[in-house]
């Protein structure tokens, strides 16, 4: 419930945003709506006009209490992943606050939990990052990611091999200022293969740079819509980009990005052949990943014993509510704080009309 009490007043939130600005108008409204007390800075790549148009939209809200800047960073390319790092990086230098969390304009922070995760930095100096569940939430659905966890090894290249037993998308964590200074390659405009530009290496450098601790509340609510921009701009698969002729040559880049993090960190002696591993390993689950999960052929077999003893057909989504902790059968308070959230989300969604 709205308040004059702010929270999360040592944290800058980074947003990047591509000619979507009912996505910023709805992400501002919840902030607001939660008592955020930070910054937030927006890096618009947006047309000129539709940049004008949501600045002075910003400018008219005079409902919102927390800081906002709102940056014109113009697309040099058509490329995605060149674009949110251009973008990224003329947020990070206005950040003045001791704490960032990057974001899209579709991937709503709950500031509640940022307070927590702040203050669980504020006193625990040995981390220097943390996070909080994950849920997906959009047309009547809600499903969370259970897979976000603790990085807590010392060295960076245990917590990278830590971190690939089980990879989240750790993005999503708030990190300390620093921690962000070398997370964007260099050269990543030599990089053609759009996920080493971008969302890896942000990833990867995330872990390489110290110890992730998780808390069990609802953190980030990632919005199912019909703009996703995987589907404006499907990236090249990682089994094709292994076939491509610049494999190698993006492979190298990638590597040597990774590599002049760990080296200011790691105690290893040899750390081109502990990475080496760790990348094996990684390609791995990339393959991986696009194969039957899991939690498909856990479905199939449950499904084939419902049908097989009861005569009856369960749904994915029925199996899904039971053990995400949905129905009674595993209903928490957790569950029941995601479920609150969530239907002020698919409020404003009715809103500003981004589902359609």
């Amino acid at each position: 419930m709205k308040s004059d009490y702010r929270i999360a007043k040592n944290v800058s939130i980074l947003i990047t945003t591509y000619n979507r600005s009912k996505f910023i108008e709805l992400y501002l409204e919840f902030l607001e709506i939660n008592n955020f007390g930070g910054n937030v800075i927006i890096g618009d790549a947006s047309s000129k006009k539709n940049y004008l148009f949501l600045n002075q939209k910003i400018k008219q809200n005079t409902g919102i209490n927390f800081s906002i800047t709102h940056l014109h960073v113009p697309k040099v390319e058509e490329n995605v992943s060149y674009s949110m790092n251009d973008c990224f990086i003329a947020c990070l230098k206005e950040v003045k606050t001791k704490y960032v969390i990057m974001t899209c304009d579709d991937d709503l922070i709950f500031p509640k939990t940022l307070e927590i995760l702040q203050n669980v930095l504020d006193k625990k100096k040995q981390y220097n990052g943390a996070n909080a569940d994950i849920c997906w939430v959009g047309k009547n659905q809600i499903n969370v990611n259970w897979q976000v966890r603790n990085i807590l090894p010392k060295d960076p290249i245990d917590r990278l091999n830590a971190y690939i037993q089980k990879p989240f998308h750790a993005m999503f964590t708030l990190v300390r200022r620093e921690v962000l200074d070398n997370f964007v390659p260099q050269e990543f405009r030599k990089l053609q293969f759009n996920h080493f530009a971008a969302d890896y290496s942000w990833i990867l450098s995330i872990v390489i740079n110290g110890p992730i601790k998780k808390i069990n509340k609802p953190f980030i609510f990632r919005q199912w819509h019909d703009d996703q921009l995987h589907q404006q701009n499907p990236f090249l698969s990682y089994e094709k980009f292994t076939n491509s002729e610049f494999y190698e040559h993006d492979k190298k880049l990638f590597l040597d990005h990774l590599t002049k993090q760990i080296s200011l960190k790691s105690s290893k002696l040899d750390i081109n052949v502990e990475l080496a591993k760790f990348f094996q390993k990684y390609e791995e689950f990339r393959f991986n990943s696009s194969q039957e999960s899991t939690f498909d052929k856990f479905y199939k077999k449950v499904q084939y014993q419902v049908v097989k003893i009861f005569g009856k057909k369960i749904t994915r989504e029925q199996i899904n509510d039971y053990l995400r902790g949905y129905k009674p059968l595993f209903f928490n308070k957790k569950a029941y704080m995601f479920i609150e959230v969530s239907k002020t989300i698919q409020n404003l969604q009715k809103k500003y009309q981004v589902l359609s």
